[in-house]
């Protein structure tokens, strides 16, 4: 799963994605208020029994009136994968709801986000997104239907659907900090709760406060990061193991075509088998080619000769070292950033015995 970096506002303000949020009734056209909910502070509503008064996440309200922000469209703050949709009413009258999950670069501690007076310690390096009272684009309802939760991605800045409630339009944000949990309070069907203790039990979290913080936010990522590099000389089998903050599925190019991978978002890494993208085999391959893969926002995976990026055809150097990287005596480099051969390197005493022994063992007398 892809690692956040910096976050939005899952709304517009006169036209910009903009963090000025109004935290009042007093607000100017145009802008936003969580008057009505601000992170706890709420009203009873009709057919909620008193004390149980207390709302999960915040409403965000559009000034000018009680459906100024019908059909307003709703942004994802970040870059993650959905979890589930759903509807919220069997009659549909208050739309629709979507959690999307949002994974960090860095652990956050939950006491910096938690209600007034309450007490939970610990940390958190994934956040669950869920916007309320809205109506999901139909692509992304599709594309859900069929791939199941975990599946859809969705970047930062993506627009996810639009406000729609017919009974008083207003975007109802929550963020968790674990998994798609139920409440644990609240009079039944009300989803409200009788103290903040009860709603930072239920992993609630400062919606507004976290998206301030993380404004801007990048993670520290660098091109080409990737963690491991495998290649199966006899079978082709290529095995690419990434670090968390790239974004699945991505794009992949053999000599300027497009070969198919398999993005496995789960476990951070992507396959490919050489030997079919090229049509070659174990006995033929020959001249390395040239590899560019992307990930889906275009950050480099890896770029460059393949199987190792020093050593490219028509190199002085190049049958020699295919040969011996064919008979599984060199590896080369294949630790993050680097892919290569190492041609200027020295070699050490140990690399030496390495090759020697493997040579030996190999039965092969290189006579080729």
């Amino acid at each position: 799963m892809p690692e956040t970096g910096g976050f939005i506002w899952p709304v517009e303000t006169d036209g910009i994605k903009s963090p000025l949020v109004e935290k009042n009734t007093d607000c100017k056209v145009g802008k936003w208020h969580t008057s009505y909910n601000d992170f706890g502070n709420y009203y009873c509503a009709p057919g909620c029994s008193s004390p149980d008064c207390y709302h999960p996440g915040e409403d965000w309200n559009k000034c000018g009136g009680a459906s100024a922000d019908k059909g307003e469209t709703i942004y994802s703050i970040g870059d993650g994968y959905i979890e589930r949709i759903g509807i919220l009413r069997a009659d549909g009258s208050t739309g629709r709801y979507m959690t999307v999950s949002y994974e960090l670069y860095k652990a956050e501690n939950i006491a910096d986000y938690i209600y007034p007076g309450t007490q939970r310690t610990g940390t958190f390096d994934k956040i669950y997104v869920s916007y309320l009272h809205i109506d999901p684009l139909n692509n992304l309802v599709q594309q859900y239907n069929q791939q199941g939760r975990g599946k859809v991605f969705v970047s930062r800045g993506d627009s996810i659907g639009t406000i729609y409630n017919m009974n008083g339009s207003h975007l109802h944000l929550e963020i968790k900090t674990e998994g798609i949990t139920a409440n644990n309070c609240g009079t039944p069907g009300c989803a409200y709760c009788s103290d903040y203790q009860h709603l930072t039990d239920s992993f609630y979290i400062d919606p507004t406060r976290f998206i301030e913080k993380h404004l801007g936010d990048s993670p520290p990522h660098q091109p080409e990061d990737f963690v491991s590099l495998e290649v199966n000389q006899k079978s082709g089998e290529v095995n690419i193991a990434l670090d968390k903050h790239f974004i699945f599925p991505g794009t992949a190019t053999v000599n300027g075509k497009v070969i198919p991978v398999n993005w496995d978002a789960d476990n951070s890494k992507l396959t490919f088998n050489l030997y079919d993208v090229t049509g070659l085999n174990a006995n033929t391959f020959w001249d390395p080619v040239m590899l560019d893969v992307k990930d889906a926002k275009g950050n480099e995976i890896y770029t460059g000769c393949f199987p190792f990026k020093d050593v490219c055809a028509g190199d002085w150097y190049t049958r020699p070292v295919m040969k011996l990287w064919q008979e599984g005596i060199i590896e080369g480099y294949k630790d993050g950033t680097s892919g290569t051969f190492g041609i200027g390197n020295d070699s050490s005493r140990a690399e030496a015995i390495k090759m020697t022994v493997s040579v030996l063992e190999s039965g092969n007398t290189l006579s080729e």
